[in-house]
């Protein structure tokens, strides 16, 4: 029975589109597909990226990566831990003293 109901489905959407009805598109599974091929995508052209002295591969690899990470949890894991050390050492640079050169001061 379930196969009749699958064949039946897929006429009715043929005879939609032969009337010059729009196909119902399910777009939330389109644009998700999109996104993670956009995301691969990016990857790839940033580990090309380090391949090549040509084309800065973390400009690639960072924004690939962050677009992956709604796939897959443990990439989420290491962007926050990134985050948090980002925030980390820009708290720490504010603290340091102005003109921290490693040189004391001549007297």
């Amino acid at each position: 029975m379930q196969r009749f109901y699958r064949f039946n489905r897929w006429r009715s959407i043929v005879r939609a589109e032969r009337r010059g009805r729009l196909l119902h598109w399910n777009f939330p599974r389109v644009r998700r597909i999109f996104k993670l091929l956009a995301g691969v995508g990016l990857c790839i052209l940033g580990i090309i990226g380090w391949l090549l002295p040509v084309i800065p591969g973390w400009a690639f690899m960072i924004p690939g990566l962050i677009i992956l990470s709604d796939f897959f949890p443990p990439l989420r894991r290491l962007l926050r831990w990134a985050e948090a050390r980002v925030k980390e050492e820009a708290a720490r640079l504010k603290k340091r003293p102005a003109g921290g050169g490693s040189r004391p001061p001549d007297e």
